[in-house]
């Protein structure tokens, strides 16, 4: 498609987002929310807040345009979601924008995207109607390593994964998507060559994969599609040269070596945890030394442990799946407490957060307090470090949520949303 083309597609889109779904978006040049409970990063505190061009202040403007009565309610500032692969396919520009709004994420981090018409979608999410999101681009593996069969086999058209095994030939020597969803480097010098179109092509952060590296060399050459990622050496060329270029580097991993190899070649995140299935027999696999995670936690190395699709195709009762989340509960909370930082993401394709924020609720690894700092302060800051974001402080963005109920007396109230304010215009949802 030509980039006109493209660009018209998606201005149809924008369209269709702005009608279909009843979204509609007041601007004011002074807002003043009125009676309500200000969170200040510890605790609520009765007063009155404003808006003003934008911003947010303490003090009533000599023109208040606008003005919410919110006697008893709680401003809390907008969520996060850390990891996804949502929000670079057109289709999804009618709803999910939408849904992410809604449900209170105003800043997303995507985690491996199609590429190709990237440019695009990062003007479209450019505005005070839509999330703001930034993007990795292609994910960095080896050949046909994860991600290649999160992407090869549908862009062949096979959407049904019951027809993979009888065209698994046809996937593997399909390439329909390089240069698109994934890069494949097998070695140095293919390295320092696909990593200049890579870095040409603007990536905002940028994902590695590390999938079982202690067993790269065997997984490799099997038949299995999908099951390694880059070995340790090139994961830590590539995490090198990126870095070099101011990028924060995230690295999906599997197993506890795999978080192992990512500390030691300096990744700034974890696209998730360890990911243990529950069976006893092959715990040993997925427990990582204090020892490790002090160092994780030293060098400031984020974690967004993906709850929800960890032990989402475990039966929830079974001793498995309480194995699961007892496991990421002890994990989560050791990190915690020796200083690490967790963020929130859901990895859900086609979902935004909400699907993660109630597993970790039900995890129950935080108290409230430590939870609503995570999904509305620690996460939006990680993505977007340079803006004055997540904290309500004079002269930070004028994005707000309300809620009806105090989340610091029961995290199910983050879902009670009564007001959306982005940059100081007001969200409205039929």
């Amino acid at each position: 498609m030509n980039e006109l083309g493209c660009f018209m597609k998606i201005a149809i889109y924008t369209i269709l987002f702005l009608l279909s779904f009843s979204i509609f978006s007041f601007g004011q040049n002074s807002i003043g929310l009125i009676g309500g409970n200000i969170f200040d990063g510890k605790k609520f505190v009765k007063k009155d807040l404003y808006i003003a061009d934008g911003k947010i202040t303490f003090e009533k403007p000599g023109t208040l345009e606008k003005t919410i009565k919110i006697e008893n309610q709680f401003v809390i500032p907008p969520f996060g979601d850390a990891h996804t692969h949502n929000l670079d396919r057109e289709f999804q520009l009618t709803y999910l924008p939408e849904q992410y709004l809604k449900e209170g994420t105003f800043y997303v981090q995507n985690l491996t995207a199609k590429t190709k018409n990237i440019d695009y979608f990062r003007k479209y999410f450019s505005t005070k109607q839509t999330p703001d999101v930034i993007f990795a681009n292609q994910g960095i593996s080896s050949t046909s390593g994860h991600p290649f069969m999160a992407y090869e086999p549908y862009v062949m058209g096979l959407y049904d994964a019951s027809k993979w095994k009888d065209n698994i030939e046809k996937i593997r020597t399909s390439r329909l998507d390089e240069g698109n969803s994934y890069i494949f480097i097998d070695s140095k010098k293919a390295a320092k060559e696909k990593l200049k179109g890579f870095f040409a092509g603007k990536p905002d952060i940028v994902k590695i994969f590390l999938v079982d590296v202690g067993n790269f060399e065997k997984n490799s050459v099997d038949e299995i599609l999908g099951n390694s990622g880059l070995p340790a050496e090139l994961a830590e060329y590539v995490t090198k040269e990126s870095q070099k270029r101011g990028l924060k580097v995230y690295a999906h991993i599997d197993t506890a070596e795999d978080f192992e190899t990512g500390v030691k070649i300096g990744v700034d995140g974890f696209a998730h945890m360890p990911t243990w299935n529950g069976k006893p027999e092959t715990k040993q696999e997925f427990q990582v030394s204090k020892k490790v995670l002090e160092k994780a936690a030293n060098r400031n190395i984020v974690i967004s442990p993906t709850i929800a699709i960890t032990t989402g195709g475990t039966d929830k009762d079974s001793q498995e799946y309480k194995n699961q989340i007892e496991f990421i509960r002890q994990f989560l909370s050791k990190y915690h407490k020796l200083g690490g930082t967790i963020l929130i993401g859901s990895d859900y394709f086609n979902r935004p957060l909400t699907v993660e924020l109630k597993a970790f609720i039900e995890v129950d690894a935080f108290e409230e307090l430590e939870l609503l700092k995570i999904v509305s302060e620690t996460t939006p800051r990680a993505i977007f470090p340079e803006r004055k974001i997540g904290f309500l402080k004079e002269g930070y963005e004028g994005s707000v949520l309300v809620l009806k109920k105090n989340p610091l007396e029961d995290s199910e109230n983050l879902f009670g949303i009564t007001h959306w304010i982005k940059q100081g215009q007001i969200l409205k949802f039929d």
